[in-house]
């Protein structure tokens, strides 16, 4: 049986055309929700909402842009005249030992992963305290910020920040009956973990089948996940199912991090 848990209620996406993104946005969308794909691609976003006719909307928006939570809220407002749920994907990865990252890497990672995440986090928020009606939110760390990674240390940096971001801002919102959660995948097969593939089996010397094996062999669940699953968590984070749960930072890792840190 199919749940409706969304109907009547307003979702926003950010990296909604892609990857967990897509996923996120094609799975609130089967579950009633009216949804706003906001992507820096935007006619990706425009070609996935044209799908799916007056429930979903997309708009071209890159979160580097200091108003980008601006432009989504009034875009939401605007068509759907409100704003009750708000899922955020859009982010990078990369991999380079830290010895070598240059200043340039590690603050285009961070206006990315994290102010993005901020800008959105803040504009949605005072929109959903304005609104009085409560609401639900879910931010993306991963595994790499509960752990050392030598290798993408401003990545995981970047996660390890969202997760303290997330945790502060849902204590705040809390009184404004705001929810807001954190997810931490471990590896999703997405078109950014074959970037991941390729960058570190480059860096280790050795061939992306490889080293997709290796990773795969330190995750007790012997898989990987699908964007599927996490939007599964993420639906549930967002729905009154989980009413009495905010501020946590959920691992959807197969185990991962129980063996490597």
């Amino acid at each position: 049986m199919q749940l409706k848990r969304f109907v009547d209620k307003v979702a926003l996406v950010t990296g909604g055309a892609q990857g967990i993104g897509y996923a996120v946005s094609q799975r609130l969308l089967s579950e009633g929700a009216r949804v706003v794909i906001a992507d820096k691609q935007g006619e990706v976003a425009e070609s996935v909402a044209a799908q799916h006719g007056k429930k979903a909307i997309a708009l071209e928006v890159d979160v580097r842009e200091a108003n980008c939570g601006d432009q989504i809220v009034e875009r939401a407002l605007r068509r759907f005249g409100g704003v009750d749920l708000a899922v955020f994907c859009a982010g990078i990865t990369g991999m380079k030992t830290w010895l070598e990252l240059s200043v340039e890497e590690w603050n285009h990672m961070f206006e990315i992963n994290l102010r993005g995440t901020f800008l959105c986090l803040q504009a949605i928020g005072k929109q959903m305290i304005a609104q009085g009606r409560g609401g639900a939110m879910v931010t993306f760390a991963a595994t790499s910020g509960h752990g050392p990674r030598p290798d993408a240390a401003h990545y995981g940096a970047s996660k390890a920040a969202i997760i303290h971001l997330t945790r502060s801002v849902a204590l705040d919102l809390a009184s404004h009956q705001v929810r807001v959660n954190a997810i931490s995948p471990g590896i999703v097969k997405t078109s950014m973990w074959e970037g991941v593939t390729r960058d570190r089996s480059t860096l280790q010397g050795i061939t992306p089948q490889q080293y997709e094996e290796r990773a795969i062999s330190n995750v007790p669940l012997g898989r990987a996940t699908v964007p599927e699953e996490v939007a599964g968590l993420a639906a549930f984070l967002l729905s009154d199912e989980a009413a009495y749960i905010t501020g946590q930072v959920i691992l959807q890792d197969g185990g991962y991090t129980l063996k490597v840190s």
